[in-house]
């Protein structure tokens, strides 16, 4: 009877098991989906490797939703002071006989800032899914037209006297020798509105068990409208003459009316992601992402200084007296630029079905902070090209509350 040798036995079979495992290896690579880098990058995605669609069927495949929402925002707009607080200027002077040790003033700003209340808006928009892969495509309508008003009065402020209390201009075209007027009321009134009309499309889907994302491309349309109408009352300054041969002093008192008006569009891409975070039993916390940039048009900036009061004084001992009544004004068209907006949201959500008839409510509400860069250009001087331009951002913060139907 041969020998058997153990080793090479050994050796065969474990050869054979490898082989068998490898050929069971290699047929279910091609049963089920390769993932492998080898695969064909130009083949189709498998199933598992798409995101699974989330939404709420109504109506099979095409379902339509409108939603409503209530906003509560507080506009701020950076530049809008309506000027600086003088407190009065304070002289200490301390004397041995004739001769003056020290001299010393002081004076104390503060600036006058304009009141920024919240003021109501609405969104309106309207839904609908495709077919096709579960995208969805959303058209939405804001509106938000408020006005807002700043008063200040100079209580120790006292006409003719000088180092006391009042309010310096910051507003409209000044003279060189309007520079150091001082008034005793100052009033602002700012008119804002907005219409932003946005489209998007989407799609929803699982990035987790509980976790849901949004996003999505779009474009977006914005008209700002912007007024302002600036008032300074009763202010006065003391001036000497400088003039060749003529020697005097004076003193000029006035009254400012300075209205501003900035209109523009916007139309540009933007891109977002809403993200919902499933709690169970139909609540979610959710959060939301936006940017955009926009080529923007103000096709009307237009400043208005009206000057109305008096100048009086003496000149070579000789008085005099005189109306004042003077208008500068200034227009610019066809500014165009890009302006850049950002949007973030957070708050919490709950939906239910409402009947068995297939209507589903959803109810929200949300922090939202939104910012418009650059926005501001009533500060723009348009009676002086050379100067420099003051823009500023204008903010949007407050409250949304939300109501949506699919159906």
């Amino acid at each position: 009877m041969p020998k058997i040798n153990l080793l090479s036995a050994t050796n065969s079979l474990l050869a054979l098991s490898f082989f068998i495992a490898a050929s069971a290896y290699g047929d279910a690579c091609c049963d089920a989906p390769c993932l492998e880098p080898s695969c064909p990058p130009w083949g189709d995605a498998p199933v598992e490797a798409i995101n699974y669609p989330v939404r709420m069927d109504i109506r099979c495949a095409k379902n339509i939703y409108a939603e409503v929402s209530f906003n509560y925002w507080q506009p701020i707009q950076e530049n809008m002071e309506v000027g600086l607080l003088n407190n009065g200027a304070s002289e200490t002077i301390s004397a041995t006989g004739l001769t003056i040790n020290a001299v010393s003033s002081s004076d104390s700003y503060r600036d006058i800032n304009m009141n920024f209340h919240y003021k109501p808006g609405f969104t309106l928009g309207l839904g609908c899914y495709f077919g096709n892969d579960n995208w969805d495509v959303r058209a939405q309508y804001t509106w938000f037209h408020n006005s807002h008003r700043k008063t200040e009065f100079a209580s120790n402020f006292l006409l003719f006297e000088t180092g006391t209390q009042g309010i310096s201009p910051t507003w409209g075209s000044l003279t060189p020798s309007e520079q150091s007027v001082v008034f005793q009321f100052a009033s602002e009134k700012w008119k804002l509105g907005m219409d932003i009309v946005d489209v998007d499309l989407g799609r929803w889907c699982y990035v987790g068990r509980r976790l849901t994302f949004h996003p999505t491309l779009g474009v977006r349309a914005a008209f700002i409208h912007q007024k302002v109408h600036v008032t300074y009352n009763n202010g006065f300054t003391d001036y000497t003459v400088d003039l060749p041969g003529l020697l005097g002093s004076g003193t000029l008192v006035e009254n400012k009316n300075i209205s501003g008006k900035s209109q523009s569009w916007g139309l540009g891409p933007k891109m977002a992601l809403e993200m919902d975070w499933l709690m169970g039993r139909g609540f979610r916390l959710f959060g939301t992402g936006e940017a955009d940039v926009l080529y923007t048009r103000y096709y009307s900036l237009r400043e208005k200084t009206l000057t109305t009061g008096s100048v009086m004084g003496i000149i070579n001992q000789i008085p005099f007296n005189f109306a004042l009544n003077d208008e500068t004004s200034g227009k610019q068209r066809k500014v165009g630029c890009l302006r850049t907006h950002l949007d973030l949201e957070l708050g919490l959500g709950w939906g239910t079905p409402l009947s068995s008839n297939g209507l589903y409510l959803d109810c929200s509400a949300a922090y939202d902070f939104q910012v418009f860069f650059d926005q501001n250009m009533l500060r723009r001087n348009v009676t002086d090209t050379g100067s420099s331009l003051p823009e500023g951002n204008l903010y949007l913060q407050g409250l949304i509350a939300k109501l949506r139907l699919d159906f």
